[in-house]
This record gives C-alpha cells, sequence and structure tokens, in this order.
C-alpha cells in the first residue's frame, strides 16, 4: 500500500485513535509518563556522550521519539514484556530506558553502562562494548550485530515463533507482536529485502477454496479465521534522518519514497509519519500492531533529522556545552556544510524535550516548563548517578576476561554414547533412511521443530528428498517451503530459537549456504561468547560429489564455517551416527550445521544396524573405528570415512596397521583422541572430500590443514612423528562439471564390483606405503 505522512493529532484525535486501548490512555498522566520515558531516553544519551574522548559514542540524541513511543504504546497495551524488540544503535537507549521502567529500580541502567563502559562485571564482560546489549529475559534485542539489517530476518523469525507457539490461548489484544528497528542506511541492505518478502509469503491470506484443502487437523482457530496458516506479526520501524553513516539519501537511495516499498510485500502497509511527533507516532505504531495482531505487517517510516554525527567523534559541540547541558549547542557536524548546520539547527526546534512536543504539552495546559524542567532534571540526575557509579566499578582486564572464554554451551548429553553397542532390536537401515527417521522423531517428540527449506513440502520431500512423507504427516504449519532466500532462512533459523524454539532448516546444496553466511558469521556465532545468548537451532547443508552438478553444487563449507568458531559443525558418516549426533545436536543449546552427505543416500556402504532402543552420540568426540599401530588416519564426511575404512583393512593384508579415526565433529575436533593415537604411530594422513592444497599451490585451505596446525603446538606430539603429517583431499579448490575430471580431483573412487558398490583409495593407499618408509 502507498505510504502516506500521518497528520499531527489533536487531543481528541489521540482520545479517539486510543479507543482501543485496554486500559484506555489517561491525559495528561500518560503524556507527562511518556514525556518523563523521553527524559530517560535523553539522560542515557547524555551520559554516554559525556565520556566521549574517552571510548567510542554512538548516540540517538534528539531521535527519542522513534524507539521510545512504540515501547510506549506495546506497555500501554500490556504486550511490552511478552512482545519482542529488536532495537539498532540509535534505538537501544529507549529500549534500555524502557527496561528499566519495566523493572523499576535501577539494575537495567547498571546493565546498560557496565556493557557500554566494559566493566569486569555485568553487560557483555568488554566482549562487545557500547551500544551492543541486550536484555533477553525481557525479549529486547539490541544491536546484537552492527550490520543492522539482519536484525529484520531474526525478527520474523521471532514472529512466526510467537504466532506459532504463544498466540492461540490469548485473546486478539493480548497478542505478542515482534518490532524491529533500523535505520534508512541498513534498509537497503538485502537482508531487509528478505525479511519483508519471508513476511508476505508467510502472512500470505489463502481463499476458502485453498484452504479447504489442507487437512483440518493442521489448522487452529487463527488459521480457519484469518486464511493464514504460519503468520509473522512483524512491524517494521524505519528511522529516516536523512543520512546513513555520512552518505546522504540521494547516494544511499535516491531519495525515494521508502514506505511505498511496502506495496511489493503482499499485505504491508506501508505508512510515513512526522517523527517529531509522539502523538502521531503514537497513533501509527497503534494501528501497527493492531494490524500485526491481525497478521498484517507495517513498514512505518519514521522521518526525522540526525541531531549527531555518526558518532561523537565527528561532531564539535561549542566550548562549555556539555557542562551546562546544551547537547545542541554545536560548532559543526562532519558532512554538513553551511546549509546542512542550518537545517540542524531547524530540527533542534523540532525535538521533544525542549521544543517541539515539550511546547504543546504546555500550551495544551498539561504542564508548565518549570514541571517539564523538573522531570528532566529528576532523569538526568538519576541516569548520571548510575553512570557515575559503574564508571568507579573496575573495568575489564585480561585476567577476568579469562575466567571463561567459551565458545559454546556445554556439550554434556545426558544418556549420550560414544559409539559402544546399544542394548536394543537392530534394523539394517539406510542412511537417507536414518534422516527421515530421526526429523520424524524430533519433531513428534517435540512440538517445538519446525522444518523449512527450499522445495521442501509437498510429496516430494525436497529436490534431494531428505524428508519424504514428513510433509504429509506434520503438515504445512510445522513442514514449510522457504523462498529462495538463504540471508532469510538462516535469520529466521536464528529468531525461532532466540526465542527457545528448536528450528531445523535445509539448504538444497551445502554451497547455497554463502547467501546467508553473514548472519552466521556475525549474528550468531559470536554470541554465546560475547553474550551467552543461546541459539539453539540445526542447520542441513548437503554435501559433496554428485556428478554433474560442479562447483555450486557439490562444494564442501565446512572450512568457511569453521574460522565463524561459534558453530558446531557435524558430519555423520553413516546410518547409526546420523541419528546419534542429530539427537544430541537436537539437544544442544547452541547453533549446529550438519554436512549431510548427498551420495550416501542409499550406498551399502552406509548402512548400519541400528537399534531401537534411544541413544545419541556426543558433540565434541570423534570415534576410533578400526585400531592400528603404524598410521593415525582422521576422516571425516561419510564417504572419505568409508573410503578410509575399506582402505585400511586392505592395507592391514599388507601388514600396514592403520587407526582410523571418524571425527564425527568437525568443529570442535576431538583434538585429545587424534593427538593419543598420533603419539602411539608416529604417522598421520587427514583425509576429507573439501580441497587440500597440493605442492606447489599457492594457497591455503581445509580442516585437515587446521587439525595438523593444532598438533604441531604439542611439543610431544609432534617429537614422536616418524614422518610429516599430510592431508589428503580434493585436487583442486573448485569442483568442474565434467564427471571424469570431478571423479579425478577427489581423494577416493567408488568401485562397482559383482558384490556391490564400495568405497576405496588408491590414493591413501599410496602415501601409507610411502610414510612407511619413514622410520
Amino acid at each position: 500500500m502507498v505510504g502516506r505522512m500521518s497528520r499531527p493529532l489533536t487531543t481528541k484525535g489521540l482520545e479517539r485513535e486510543a479507543g482501543m486501548l485496554r486500559p484506555p490512555i489517561s491525559i495528561p498522566d500518560d503524556y507527562l509518563l511518556a514525556y518523563r520515558l523521553l527524559a530517560r531516553t535523553r539522560a542515557l544519551n547524555e551520559a554516554v556522550i559525556r565520556q566521549s574522548g574517552k571510548m567510542r559514542v554512538l548516540s540517538g540524541l534528539g531521535q527519542e521519539i522513534v524507539s521510545t513511543i512504540p515501547l510506549f504504546v506495546l506497555a500501554k497495551l500490556g504486550i511490552l514484556e511478552r512482545s519482542v524488540k529488536h532495537m539498532d544503535h540509535r534505538t537501544i537507549y529507549g529500549g534500555a530506558a524502557a527496561a528499566s521502567f519495566v523493572e523499576g529500580g535501577t539494575n537495567a541502567l547498571k546493565d546498560f553502562f557496565r556493557n557500554y563502559f566494559v566493566r569486569a562485571e555485568g553487560g557483555s564482560a568488554g566482549r562487545d562494548g557500547d551500544v551492543h546489549w541486550v536484555y533477553p529475559h525481557l525479549r529486547l534485542w539490541g544491536l546484537v550485530c552492527s550490520d543492522m539489517g539482519r536484525s529484520s530476518g531474526v525478527a520474523v523469525g521471532c514472529g512466526e515463533a510467537l504466532r506459532r507457539f504463544e498466540w492461540n490461548e490469548l485473546p486478539k489484544e493480548q497478542r505478542p507482536v515482534s518490532v524491529v528497528f533500523f535505520g534508512d542506511g541498513a534498509a537497503q541492505q538485502g537482508g531487509v529485502h528478505e525479511a519483508m518478502n519471508w513476511t508476505a509469503a508467510s502472512n500470505y491470506r489463502r481463499p476458502s477454496e485453498e484452504l479447504s484443502k489442507i487437512d483440518d487437523k493442521f489448522l487452529d482457530d487463527i488459521a480457519r479465521e484469518t486464511g493464514v496458516i504460519r503468520g509473522t506479526p512483524t512491524i517494521f520501524i524505519l528511522n529516516d534522518n536523512g543520512v546513513s553513516a555520512f552518505v546522504d539519501s540521494s547516494d544511499e537511495h535516491g531519495q525515494s519514497d521508502l514506505a511505498k516499498r511496502a506495496s511489493g510485500y503482499g499485505t504491508m502497509v506501508g505508512v510515513d509519519v512526522d517523527g517529531w511527533d509522539p502523538e502521531a507516532v503514537f497513533a501509527e505504531t497503534l494501528k501497527a500492531v493492531d494490524r500485526a495482531q491481525n497478521l498484517e505487517s507495517t513498514l512505518m517510516v519514521v522521518h526525522n533529522f540526525r541531531l549527531t554525527g555518526h558518532n561523537e567523534a565527528q561532531i564539535k559541540r561549542s566550548p562549555g556545552s556539555v557542562e551546562r547541558n546544551d547537547f545542541f549547542d554545536v560548532e559543526s557536524v562532519f558532512g554538513l556544510d553551511e546549509e546542512g548546520m542550518r537545517a540542524f539547527n531547524d530540527a533542534v526546534q523540532k525535538e521533544p524535550i525542549y521544543h517541539g512536543w515539550s511546547t504543546r504539552l504546555i500550551d495544551n495546559g498539561y504542564a508548565t516548563r518549570e514541571e517539564l524542567d523538573a522531570i528532566v532534571a529528576e532523569e538526568r540526575a538519576l541516569v548520571l548517578a548510575v553512570s557515575e557509579e559503574v564508571l568507579k566499578e573496575p573495568k575489564v582486564s585480561p585476567p577476568s576476561d579469562r575466567r571463561d572464554r567459551s565458545i559454546f554451551p556445554g556439550m554434556a548429553v545426558d544418556g549420550a554414547h560414544a559409539g559402544e553397542k546399544v542394548v536394543g532390536a537392530l534394523q539394517r537401515v539406510k542412511y537417507g533412511e536414518a534422516y527421515r527417521r530421526v526429523i520424524g522423531e524430533l519433531m513428534e517428540k517435540d512440538p517445538s521443530v519446525v522444518y523449512f527449506g527450499e522445495d521442501v513440502a509437498g510429496g516430494s520431500g525436497g529436490v534431494l528428498a531428505l524428508i519424504k512423507g514428513l510433509w504429509e504427516k506434520f503438515g504445512p504449519v510445522r513442514v514449510f517451503n522457504a523462498p529462495i532466500s538463504e540471508e532469510a532462512i538462516m535469520a529466521v533459523l536464528a529468531g525461532y530459537s532466540l526465542l527457545g524454539y528448536r528450528p531445523i532448516a535445509e539448504v538444497e546444496f551445502a554451497p547455497f549456504f554463502w547467501d546467508g553466511a553473514s548472519v552466521l558469521a556475525h549474528y550468531v556465532a559470536p554470541q554465546w561468547f560475547q553474550r551467552k545468548i543461546r541459539f539453539p537451532f540445526i542447520l542441513v547443508a548437503p554435501s559433496g560429489f554428485v556428478g554433474g552438478s560442479g562447483h555450486y553444487h557439490e562444494a564442501w563449507p565446512e572450512r568457511f564455517i569453521h574460522p565463524m568458531s561459534g558453530i558446531v559443525i557435524i558430519a555423520p558418516s553413516n546410518a547409526y551416527d546420523l541419528i546419534g549426533l542429530m539427537r544430541s545436536a537436537h539437544a544442544f543449546d547452541g547453533p549446529v550445521v550438519v554436512l549431510y552427505q548427498i551420495a550416501a543416500s542409499n550406498r551399502p556402504d552406509f548402512i548400519s544396524e541400528v537399534p531401537d532402543a534411544p541413544y545419541m552420540i556426543p558433540l565434541g568426540k570423534a570415534h576410533v573405528l578400526l585400531e592400528g599401530t603404524d598410521l593415525t588416519l582422521v576422516a571425516y564426511g561419510a564417504a572419505a570415512v568409508a573410503a578410509a575404512k575399506n582402505e585400511a583393512r586392505e592395507l592391514a593384508k599388507e601388514n600396514i596397521r592403520v587407526e582410523v579415526i571418524d571425527l564425527r565433529t568437525v568443529h570442535p575436533m576431538d583434538v585429545e583422541t587424534v593427538k593419543t593415537s598420533v603419539e602411539k604411530t608416529g604417522r598421520l594422513v587427514v583425509m576429507q572430500e573439501d580441497y587440500a592444497p597440493q605442492e606447489g599451490d599457492r594457497t591455503d585451505g581445509g580442516v585437515g590443514f587446521m587439525l595438523t596446525a593444532r598438533l604441531m603446538q604439542e611439543i610431544r606430539t609432534w617429537g614422536s612423528l616418524l614422518a610429516p603429517p599430510y592431508v589428503l583431499g580434493a585436487e583442486t579448490p573448485f569442483v568442474p562439471t565434467d564427471l571424469d575430471l570431478a571423479r579425478d580431483r577427489l581423494p577416493y573412487v567408488l568401485e562397482r564390483t559383482e558384490r556391490g558398490e564400495t568405497y576405496r583409495s588408491p590414493k591413501l593407499a599410496a602415501k601409507a606405503r610411502e610414510l612407511m618408509v619413514w622410520k
């Protein structure tokens, strides 16, 4: 729908707009409460600006209305705490102020300042300071990563989780919503488009004849009423202050009418709002919440002017201005010429604390200037006292930081087995069938599991038929197609899991993960290390040689995901391991990427005897498949492990006793098990299907080299080596489409005999014989 500018409301107009509120708005009491919240938000900005020159400072000074009033509306509606709020660097100040109002006391303010001022206790303990703070218990997520557009997709995922798990027992007016704030710069990121497009698909209203084709058992009352079978109650609030970092709107987006973009996203409504008018923002937020509770989204473009630099280093205030609390007495702002400074000073006359709305409050007889000044003084004194108290606390130091440098939640899994036989009736199960079986089991036992990806819904179960039959069993709410939007897929995964649910998503082929890699690397991976945030999701990446599809479908992704550090990577090598590892991945409180070997689905090398009794395989533990004394062979990935095991048995006929270790978990690697083996055998080969640089190559790469580098740091291990370690992998970094070339580069071959297909590795056998010469 076409954007429009909302008009400033009269008092009667606002009362009419607020008629939906239960309890209704009280004038002037709620006006003065909103003013106090604005004043506290302003005081937070001022307190950090006072530290400019001692630390990096980003503020939202003068833009307090953008975040404070929408949060005030949620509070008045009684849904603030249960709703999800994703803030950015300008709006987190309003989030911190709202958090302190909700909790009472000063703890929320202290946490904000402890993070900003990198204190040893509280906040992120120096791991990610300034405006990068969150209040998980209030579902208030601040600037979790500096790529602010990333939050949009996460907010959409949170919204779907709210609708799916938390709406059904609530009357409509009590339904929580998901709100995301970002600027006109972040609005140009592709992730924002993907999030809005996902919202359009999720909120699609199916006509009655289409709805009637869906089994009624999969629909709830909301779906029957609205025709929306999933839905995400997401509100996008775009802070349009005319500049992004140092780029103006002409260069940023050609001065586009940003609200009109909503017309391209299904039922989304676009609206322009005067960002200097709290009453207009209040009214439009109220309408946006009502739409969201009916599964219609809103893009609310809030127009104002940036009354700061990108950060405080780009603004020059007049001498003494900070000491006398005159923060808008500014001599220059980087990037603003004389005309720009005139616009800056004109905008100052619209800010709400001393001008703009405060003047209207006085003119309407709701308060005197003295009463408003008293509110500002009280809030400034409160906030300043808290900030000064926190500044006296010990700053973070390397010794305090060393107390916990974990990058994952704990990996202990009750009842897990390290590969020993599990009691119970056994059944021979294929790799692909094991995957379908364990996904169905997890969905059966845990209602919070949803499964989505490209082409997964419907009778086929996806391009690779990984979940064939599960869509029919669990229906379109729990198994659904995603747009071809990998960034959104990964952001929505993060959103579901951020609220404690346990989603699973599949990208069609592993190389497609690149289009969403920024979410994994920037939004998800650092969060346990920085803030102890949990993302219990599983991302399935079908990997490896198929034949003829080439690099963009068959490349392995682990050497790129491994350096992200905060992502667990598993590579099940057979049906037994696949089930046990997937159960542990589901139980784990962090993100897991599964390297599913495409070629293994129906081949005999990967069939296992699987017990009917429940079992789990712990993450982070390798498995010694064959014991030996002459050479340690470490492998991962189903095809490489099968070839390693088969070739080791053939080498035993030559009296070369190879100890074969299946890593199982590629990250974090079980270095101890490998180290113990290498110190026994004195020789090491690491086998991987991913590229391993050859002699003369001017490239790096691969998990095998990461593992050998780790081992070479151990003096005892290094000293025990009889021969140089070797990494055996694909011989070129890119996968050819020609079948002969593609097969030739691999470290293994698929042999066809009268007894069937089996994986072997002549290259491995040759290298083992060569290494045995070293004594």
